[in-house]
């Protein structure tokens, strides 16, 4: 796997190099692809926005051996996928995330239409609950 690993940075390399990368997706690529040799690691991170309508948030990685948010570079800005049980917002969910909040993420591999992209995860699981209560007066 480290073979392969060595030859998706430095195609990842090369692309940026050789061609502007424009769209945000693009970008999130590169990003990932260049951490490929961290993928199914845990590593920390810190939420740069309060939870919103969809699945996803942005943080900021820690650095992986000094411990020190980065906040400019390939581990800032970074999109987060959160898994959230009977729901799709994360405004919505227990526990809910806001600025400043510390979460772990890991980097996977997914299949984006036959194409092998990156993706950082959060493996906490996000619920969404809504009770239905029938009050009695008492």
């Amino acid at each position: 796997m480290g073979r392969d690993v060595n030859q998706a940075v430095a195609r990842a390399d090369a692309a940026a190099t050789n061609e502007k990368l424009k769209s945000p997706a693009a970008i999130q690529k590169t990003k990932a692809v260049r951490h490929a040799s961290q993928l199914g690691q845990a590593r920390r991170a810190k939420v740069t926005e309060d939870a919103g309508i969809g699945s996803t948030i942005t943080a900021n990685l820690y650095h992986a051996t000094t411990g020190v948010e980065q906040t400019t570079g390939d581990e800032a800005g970074i999109t987060v996928y959160c898994n959230i049980s009977g729901g799709t917002a994360l405004n919505e969910a227990s526990r809910l995330l806001g600025n400043g909040d510390g979460i772990e993420v890991k980097l996977f591999p997914y299949d984006n239409a036959g194409t092998v992209e990156y993706r950082w995860y959060c493996p906490e699981g996000f619920d969404v609950v809504t009770e239905e209560c029938e009050c009695v007066p008492i």
